[in-house]
């Protein structure tokens, strides 16, 4: 890939956790801004 490539992908947004406490919180929305905005996606094809 380059700087402007368009990648296409289906999958689903999740959040991530383990013992311990640790967590990744990912925002569950394509339409938020701001700080959380990010996504995590469990890529499926």
């Amino acid at each position: 890939m380059r700087s402007g490539d368009v990648v296409t992908f289906d999958g689903l947004p999740v959040e991530a956790d383990k013992a311990g406490g640790w967590r990744w919180r990912s925002s569950m929305t394509r339409n938020d801004t701001g700080d959380g905005a990010c996504e995590v996606v469990y890529v499926e094809s």
